[in-house]
């Protein structure tokens, strides 16, 4: 979660968002509608990225941002929504002295996506690799520039004399009304993140089913770890601090009763049991020095809670099943060559999106 330093996340999350040929300078956004967000389709080249910007989004700044687009050119296809990941921040330390989430600060625009694209190759978005799952998906790269894992509702917070939002909740409110005009029957949707995008992914997910409707919507997160009660406490100054500057309280289900005080890992059991029959995929390092250090633990407590959190909150559930590496790193979907016991990565998601009844979990 270290936005400092792109070895850690921005550039996995780069080599994952694969490109095949050039990206558009950025196409202008069309009419807004009375709810202030864009509802008709995107129209962008196929098999090529194009940058769009969003309105009725903001930055941590209260800049405006947008997504990247890249279409496939196969009829029928499903589509892969990426949230990227970045660090996070929820005081005036970490928001503004320390800089510890990517773009707030800055906002992320046609620029910044210019900028990312050198460093984008491989991973699950590589349509040249014949035994990529994702190939024949069509793609959505959702940047993250608002410090609060996606899911923040502040419109206007004071960080020693900067006035700040943490808006992740409703920029994806704008987001989705046009990916869904844009692509409004797939065969499925499979909602992706990373890092800081991976736990957006868990807190998101049920919202982007109940959008999608009849739509079967997916999720794989990769190293966005909840830890259990008993590794961060629920009370402890900085839990209480993000639940307080995003405004949590406001955007977590109301059914999960648990999540209000008894720790944000118990959104994984909330997921399974509201939606038993999609499938849902963990993907993680033992241990995750990144996430270690974010929740200002030690690594060997980072692994008690991640095998806590499978055996409660996954090991229970039938369409949920996790890659665990027993290297130490952070963030898995750059390599989808990485093998643990036998089994790749590769085949590993392969067997989730295909429905594949041998799916199961690789550990080491």
């Amino acid at each position: 979660m270290n936005a400092s330093s792109p070895a850690c996340v921005l550039a996995p999350l780069a080599a994952l968002c694969a490109m095949m040929g050039a990206a558009s300078a950025g196409a202008p956004p069309d009419a807004i509608f009375a709810n202030g967000h864009e509802s008709l389709p995107i129209i962008a080249p196929a098999n090529t990225w194009t940058f769009v910007p969003i309105a009725g989004t903001r930055c941590g700044n209260n800049s405006g941002t947008g997504i990247g687009i890249n279409p496939s050119s196969s009829g029928g296809a499903r589509v892969l929504l990426l949230l990227s990941g970045g660090g996070a921040c929820w005081d005036t330390l970490t928001c503004i002295t320390l800089q510890t989430a990517s773009n707030f600060n800055g906002g992320y625009g046609p620029a910044q996506f210019a900028n990312d694209l050198p460093s984008l190759g491989s991973g699950a978005l590589d349509r040249s690799s014949p035994t990529n799952p994702f190939r024949d998906f069509h793609y959505v790269f959702v940047p993250y520039c608002t410090g609060d894992l996606h899911f923040g509702s502040t419109p206007s917070i004071d960080y020693g004399g900067n006035e700040r939002s943490h808006l992740g909740y409703h920029n994806l409110n704008a987001i989705v009304d046009r990916v869904i005009a844009t692509f409004p029957n797939p065969g499925r949707v499979v909602l992706g993140g990373i890092s800081a995008g991976g736990f957006g992914a868990a807190l998101n997910w049920t919202r982007f089913q109940r959008l999608y409707g009849s739509v079967r919507v997916d999720m794989i997160d990769d190293s966005g770890q909840f830890m259990p009660a008993a590794i961060v406490p629920p009370a402890s100054a900085s839990e209480q601090a993000r639940f307080a500057s995003w405004n949590l309280a406001s955007t977590l289900p109301a059914d999960c009763s648990a999540c209000f005080g008894g720790g944000l890992d118990n959104i994984y059991s909330h997921n399974a049991n509201a939606l038993p029959g999609n499938r849902g995929a963990l993907l993680s390092f033992r241990p995750d020095p990144t996430i270690a250090s974010f929740f200002q633990i030690s690594t060997s407590s980072f692994t008690t809670g991640l095998n806590t959190m499978l055996t409660t909150r996954w090991d229970p559930f039938p369409n949920r099943h996790y890659f665990i590496s027993g290297n130490s790193g952070h963030v898995l979907a750059n390599n989808l060559a990485l093998s643990v016991n036998g089994v790749s990565l590769e085949t590993f998601l392969t067997r989730m999106v295909n429905d594949d009844p041998n799916w199961a979990n690789v550990t080491p």
